[in-house]
């Protein structure tokens, strides 16, 4: 029995790849879209039983057959889809500029040393696209938030969130407020602090949800960082 991803670019992570189970027994699947992705359906071979009603993080399936499980993902409308593509100094003023800094690390353009913030951002309207949103593509250069604030950030999936997701650089003096879910390493401010990041003097108010289940993975939920 071998679940399989319906996506341009695979971005998901699936527990138990392929399962050999007796007629009837029951797994559990956890599929973990990365962020700026949802699940839109899932197909079930025929006579196959799928319950548990949040099938965007788990699921279960009752084995009566042979067959695949398939997932499609949609990309979500997130701030990177609306970063002010104009922005390439290192004050950040708008939710547009900060979101052309998220797009900046994923696209791997060369960034300013430092950028500050120049006054209090409001990421009400899309969900957030976390800054160095990948492992392979960190963030790595310093972010000083000047003692302004993040607000309404919300992001929806990835498996390390948060305003950051992985950080190797230096995050200062800033507040965020919002809503954080994901899987394995959800936070607030950064998701996952690498050996050479360093986060100081930072607050959260953000509510974190972490869905995984996955066993033999280390599951992390944190206010500020993971």
């Amino acid at each position: 029995y071998t679940p399989s991803v319906v996506t341009a670019d695979g971005v998901v992570m699936i527990d138990n790849q392929s399962v050999s189970k007796a007629y009837g027994d029951t797994t559990t699947f956890v599929i973990m879209p990365n962020a700026g992705y949802f699940v839109t359906s899932i197909q079930k071979p025929t006579g196959e039983q799928v319950s548990n009603a949040d099938t965007t993080y788990s699921l279960s399936v009752e084995h009566k057959t042979n067959g695949t499980l398939s997932v499609t993902l949609q990309e979500q409308d997130t701030w990177l889809n609306h970063a002010d593509d104009t922005w390439t100094g290192e004050s950040i003023s708008t939710a547009a500029q900060l979101a052309k800094l998220s797009k900046m690390v994923l696209l791997e353009e060369a960034l300013p040393e430092k950028v500050i913030l120049k006054n209090n951002i409001d990421l009400t309207g899309y969900n957030w696209f976390p800054i160095g949103a990948t492992s392979s593509k960190p963030f790595a250069t310093m972010f000083d938030g000047d003692s302004f604030t993040i607000s309404n950030m919300n992001v929806l999936n990835g498996t390390s969130v948060g305003l950051f997701g992985y950080n190797n650089g230096r995050v200062y003096n800033t507040k965020v407020g919002g809503t954080a879910t994901g899987c394995q390493v959800v936070a607030g401010v950064v998701g996952t602090n690498t050996s050479t990041g360093i986060v100081e003097y930072v607050g959260s108010s953000v509510t974190v949800l972490n869905k995984s289940t996955l066993q033999n993975t280390s599951n992390l939920t944190a206010g500020v960082v993971g």
